[in-house]
């Protein structure tokens, strides 16, 4: 890890926690707030973390005409804008996100919200096989959860000797006048096995499926 606030290049999401039983959790928002100076429009950066689970960074909060607002941009490479890696599909979780970055948010120091919920939700994973196959390329994939927030842009490759490798997406930023890659999805403990097993199970049944479909 290592960036902190005021320096920040890293974004993305990071399942962090192994001590949570199956794919089911309860709702624990946790909601850290660091001001921007001399930023203009975008006054602060925020951290989402669910539970201890998934963290979400950097959330910018941005000054709109009816006050703060939630803005995920999309990743850059190079000239090409990419669409947002995460998405939060759910209009009352984005409505009570903003509220609570909104009490959060001071113009002078960095402050912390918690929310806490009753309803559990899960993290899923679906997979898409490629029609056509290129530079070992079969298929992409994507981290879903409770249907609410959607992590997109995970590429899977399967290499002449039948290794499999997950590529998760990843942001060019600017470090020490370099430009370097950084991952926006990252992993703690054993996550990344735990997800990685997940992403290719769900490759196998979609594969199957496709060929039950011509049969």
């Amino acid at each position: 890890r290592g960036y902190i606030p005021g320096c920040l290049t890293r974004a993305g999401v990071s399942i962090i926690n192994e001590s949570t039983r199956g794919s089911e959790m309860n709702k624990d928002y946790c909601i850290n707030v660091w001001p921007l100076e001399h930023s203009g429009r975008v006054k602060a950066l925020a951290m989402l973390t669910i539970n201890d689970a998934i963290t979400v960074f950097p959330i910018l909060v941005e000054e709109g005409k009816s006050g703060l607002r939630l803005s995920m941009r999309g990743t850059k490479l190079g000239k090409r804008e990419e669409k947002p890696t995460v998405i939060i599909h759910s209009q009352d979780l984005k409505h009570e996100l903003t509220r609570a970055i909104s009490a959060a948010y001071h113009p002078q120091r960095a402050r912390f919200y918690r929310i806490q919920r009753e309803e559990e939700f899960a993290v899923s994973c679906k997979a898409f096989p490629c029609e056509k196959k290129a530079d070992y390329m079969v298929g992409t994939a994507e981290i879903v959860v409770d249907g609410s927030l959607r992590i997109t842009g995970i590429r899977m490759f399967l290499s002449s000797s039948g290794k499999r490798v997950t590529i998760f997406p990843e942001k060019q930023v600017r470090e020490n006048g370099k430009y370097v890659f950084r991952r926006i999805v990252d992993f703690k403990y054993n996550w990344e096995d735990i997800i990685t097993k997940k992403i290719w199970q769900a490759y196998d049944r979609a594969v199957e499926n496709k060929h039950r479909e011509r049969r």
